[in-house]
């Protein structure tokens, strides 16, 4: 004759399931029940598990949890969500408010590069008439109204050169 031997933890292995299954039961009861009507059941039996139906127990104690409307497959007025079609006509759906947050920020980005791209553009300008400009004491250029070449005055030379070094230092990297 053979002894059968019982592990302790064995006991509580399938106290742990059994509770388990007991929540995962009850989900898909409630699930039903949320379905099928509004009312649900609920009792805790002499072992301690909670129970949940759609219809009262034999003995009577229970009580009654108001379960709110669920969306139901193939329903649209539940949540009042839109047909399909409806959703495809609406110019508000989260797809569109997602679209136009979409377009505002690729609006930003191009706004952002153009002006960095101006920015880049003044800078080289900058850079080049600092290079052209500071190291020499005669600077030559021609007059648009005349088209004489005209020797540029000390002081405006200088005062091109602290600009020039100025707008570098604040906006140029």
């Amino acid at each position: 004759m053979s002894e059968k031997r019982v592990h302790p933890e064995s006991g509580r292995r399938a106290q742990q399931r059994f509770a388990a299954f007991a929540v995962v039961l009850a989900a898909s009861l409630v699930t039903t029940a949320g379905l099928a009507g509004t009312e649900v059941y609920t009792w805790t039996d002499a072992d301690g598990v909670t129970h949940y139906t759609d219809s009262p127990p034999h003995n009577g104690k229970s009580k009654t949890i108001q379960v709110e409307e669920v969306y139901r497959p193939g329903t649209s007025d539940v949540y009042n969500a839109p047909t399909p079609t409806a959703a495809a006509e609406d110019t508000e759906s989260p797809h569109s408010v997602a679209q136009q947050r979409r377009e505002e920020i690729n609006k930003k980005r191009q706004e952002e590069q153009a002006r960095q791209a101006e920015m880049d553009r003044l800078c080289k300008m900058h850079r080049n008439r600092l290079a052209q400009v500071e190291p020499s004491r005669r600077v030559f250029y021609t007059d648009p109204k005349t088209g004489e070449q005209v020797r540029l005055d000390d002081n405006k030379r200088v005062a091109m050169v602290e600009e020039s070094k100025a707008f570098i230092a604040k906006n140029c990297k």
